[in-house]
């Protein structure tokens, strides 16, 4: 998934979060809009306390991806790449995957710049479309976006990034599919050096300093 925020046509900001899933063969599924909130009536809009995602949320995402590839899969084995997110890692969603043919892959920490999908290729040419969408739209009406344009203003440019072409070149790129286990290099997955910066107090401290 991907957080974005969104403007109102003020100063206040909220969280909302697209939960984006893409399939090897260049398809992606509907993707789930959560906004900040506590009730709204819709199958694939929904709503969480702070605008992030929850466990029953993340379950109801599964399942739904599940029936709109279950198809396509023909009885096979399917696999389910996932950040580190707790929400995705809730005893019923580990256990409807497997009760429906479904493996889950848990992406290594700090390594989803090189690993993911969606962070490697995906995302920044979804950003690119998604504030492309937004200036049109301030343009043409004088306004920020507010909660009841974002599904709108979200869909035209997931629509623009979601093309066949880019999602297999997201897959191939880090190795998935096809499967090509050395393609992400060592050095890539290294951490980050430690740096260290010496300061000191612009000026002298009385003594004794109390923490």
């Amino acid at each position: 998934g991907i957080k974005w925020q969104y403007r109102q046509g003020n100063a206040n900001r909220e969280n909302t979060t697209a939960l984006i899933t893409i399939c090897a063969d260049g398809t992606c599924t509907r993707p789930v809009i959560i906004f900040k909130g506590e009730n709204i009536m819709s199958s694939w809009i929904t709503m969480s306390r702070n605008g992030w995602t929850e466990q029953d949320i993340a379950e109801d995402w599964v399942k739904k991806s599940d029936e709109e590839t279950r198809d396509k899969a023909v009885g096979e084995l399917r696999a389910l790449f996932l950040d580190g997110h707790n929400s995705h890692y809730s005893p019923r969603l580990i256990r409807y995957a497997k009760e429906h043919n479904i493996t889950i892959f848990g992406y290594p920490s700090h390594c989803t710049h090189a690993l993911q999908v969606l962070d490697v290729v995906f995302f920044a040419h979804m950003k690119e479309e998604f504030w492309k969408t937004i200036e049109t739209f301030e343009e043409e009406h004088s306004r920020g976006v507010g909660k009841a344009d974002f599904a709108c203003v979200f869909g035209s440019a997931f629509l623009k990034a979601a093309q066949v072409e880019l999602i297999k070149v997201a897959f191939s790129a880090t190795g998935i599919v096809p499967l090509k286990p050395h393609i992400v290099s060592a050095e890539k997955l290294k951490p980050t050096k430690p740096t260290s910066v010496k300061g000191g107090f612009p000026l002298v401290q009385p003594s004794p300093v109390r923490a």
